[in-house]
């Protein structure tokens, strides 16, 4: 037993260090056209640029725990939702390079409807196998729906 709690360890090191890794790499993909963000001022619940760290680690860290509390159940059928949870990672990537890099709004917009999609689709296959993996993933799809909420105002 004393065997199994290292391992785990290793396990909540790891998915930590992943979704980290790609919150930072978004978050460097977007950092020098954070300037694009500060200029956009017809959003009535403005979010600070200097928040927007904080915001990254603190929801990357959530979903972190959550893909660890999926990857160590003892579930058959994870790997469908750690797929999702993967492939969402993937798709908010591009968001970001869309909104800040590209600046194709529209694109980045429908893209974001498709990110929603995912977030929901992982936060219901999460559930099902743990609940609480879940709940730590609706900050994130709370944080997408924002997104939306900037992304839409700056295009329309």
């Amino acid at each position: 037993m004393t065997n199994a709690f290292p391992l785990k360890i290793r396990f909540l090191t790891f998915s930590l260090f992943i979704s980290l890794v790609v919150g930072g790499f978004i978050f460097f993909l977007s950092y020098q056209n954070l300037y694009a963000y500060q200029d956009i001022k017809i959003s009535m619940l403005p979010l600070p640029a200097s928040l927007l760290p904080v915001g990254f680690v603190s929801l990357f860290t959530l979903m972190g725990v959550s893909g660890y509390l999926l990857y160590v159940s003892d579930s058959p059928y994870k790997e469908m939702p750690l797929k999702l949870y993967a492939l969402q990672f993937a798709v908010g990537l591009l968001w970001s390079v869309f909104f800040f890099n590209l600046r194709v709004r529209m694109v980045a917009f429908l893209w974001l409807i498709l990110l929603a999609a995912l977030a929901v689709a992982m936060i219901i296959s999460f559930h099902q196998i743990n609940k609480l993996a879940a709940y730590l993933q609706i900050p994130y799809f709370l944080w997408i729906v924002f997104l939306g909420y900037l992304n839409h105002a700056v295009f329309f």
